[in-house]
């Protein structure tokens, strides 16, 4: 809606809160919590369309769609594919951070 002020903390929040998910992510992986890590994935995927950032989205929600039947084995490359897409998009969003508050 143009509101300049709102997309700068959304972002914001994004960034801090992106690693934050994937450690949970990684850390309920590590202990077989599928459950865990299918929530912190759909946190990511609903957080990541604020952007458009579909590669982001996908890999999130292909990660949650893997942990809701309950596993955690062969996860990797599903964590794998969501760590580059959100290496991707963070350059992006740290620019659009910084762009906006020279204006």
């Amino acid at each position: 809606g143009g509101n300049r002020a709102l997309l700068r903390e959304i972002t914001e929040a994004f960034l801090a809160d992106a690693p934050c998910q994937m450690q949970t992510i990684q850390n309920a992986v590590s202990r077989g919590d599928a459950t865990t890590a299918r929530r912190a994935a759909h946190t990511l995927k609903g957080n990541s369309r604020y952007f458009g950032a579909d590669a982001v989205t996908q890999a999130a929600s292909h990660l949650e769609e893997y942990t809701a039947q309950g596993n955690c084995e062969g996860v990797d490359s599903h964590m794998d594919v969501l760590r580059q897409s959100l290496a991707a998009v963070y350059p992006l969003l740290t620019d659009y951070l910084n762009r906006d508050s020279g204006s």
